[in-house]
């Protein structure tokens, strides 16, 4: 998998690239059959001339995922010997990384991750007798969702059908006294796009953090402005009916839904916001020594093997 075409130029070992360019050059290219030959790109478009993938957001992701690990940011390492629908393709992915994909509100599709270190102070404000003129609907609780113990392979071989790691297990163990033990899987996760150990642990410890408590989902009722936020996006929400003693004050959220309700004659935006408070909380409490996540496995520091480095010698083959 290189930038250019015909197997000229860098090879592309980046999350975002490598979804850039497969999506693009192997889904959308020449009206859907794929690349054939000759130059990679330009990117792909609808009839009005947008690109078809929202760049700039799936580059932001990889701009998030260097400040978790430094370097390059996560990599990407996949091998495709068979055909692969699309489904499983982005299945494969978010399991790597802890990522989400989706379609974007303009038809865009996009990748982003959860960024803890993102500036909150820069996102839209959600406030009682402002932007929302109603009560709050009742938050929607999602036990099933906690995970507080994520088992866990990489760097598969496609050779041999397997993985070249052990398992690995990643817990948080004071969810599992409050909880007990909420397994991701009854086996493991298999995370298929990566040789990165690096970039693997940082993953899956950042899926133990943002799961490891009981998910909130928080249903919200605003103006037109609302259809300005992208799912996928974070947003602050300050309202006197939110959980706590005086509710929800500028508690971030990340938009999982949204929707447009007609209220008389009034039409309102509905969002539907994933409460991020306690992830965020927790990331900066694991975090405040300045050590990385990581740091525990073994006396392994993230950051320290292959970030910098070119990725192993067949890591690019795709096809």
């Amino acid at each position: 998998m290189t930038d250019t075409g015909d197997d000229t130029g860098d090879p592309i070992t980046e999350m975002s690239e490598a979804y850039i360019w497969i999506i693009n050059e192997l889904l959308l290219k020449n009206g859907g059959t794929g690349y054939r030959t000759g130059d990679f790109w330009p990117l792909e478009t609808y009839s009005d001339g947008t690109a078809i993938l929202d760049t700039e957001l799936i580059r932001a992701a990889q701009a998030a995922t260097v400040d978790f690990i430094g370097g390059r940011g996560y990599q990407f390492h996949l091998c495709l010997t068979q055909a692969t629908t699309v489904g499983q393709l982005h299945q494969w992915i978010n399991t790597t990384f802890s990522s989400y994909t989706g379609q974007l509100d303009n038809g865009q599709l996009g990748l982003w991750v959860i960024n803890p270190y993102a500036d909150l102070t820069s996102t839209r404000h959600y406030r009682y007798h402002i932007e929302i003129q109603d009560d709050l609907p009742d938050p929607q609780q999602a036990d099933d969702e906690v995970e507080n113990i994520v088992t866990a392979r990489y760097d598969f071989d496609p050779d041999a059908n397997d993985y070249r790691t052990e398992v690995e297990t990643f817990t948080d163990e004071d969810s599992r006294d409050i909880y007990g033990d909420r397994a991701a899987t009854n086996t493991f996760l298999g995370c298929r796009c990566t040789r990165d150990r690096t970039t693997f642990r940082d993953a899956m410890q950042r899926r133990i953090f943002l799961n490891h408590v009981t998910p909130v989902y928080q249903p919200l009722r605003t103006n037109l402005v609302g259809l300005e936020q992208p799912i996928g996006s974070l947003f602050r929400l300050t309202h006197p009916d939110g959980m706590g003693a005086n509710g929800y004050e500028n508690r971030a959220f990340m938009v999982t839904r949204k929707g447009l309700a007609l209220n008389g004659p009034q039409i309102r935006t509905t969002l539907v916001g994933r409460d991020l408070q306690a992830y965020l909380e927790s990331v900066f409490g694991a975090l405040g020594d300045e050590t990385l996540m990581g740091e525990a496995y073994d006396g392994f520091v993230l950051g320290d093997e292959t970030s910098f480095e070119p990725p192993p010698v067949g890591a690019y083959r795709l096809l």
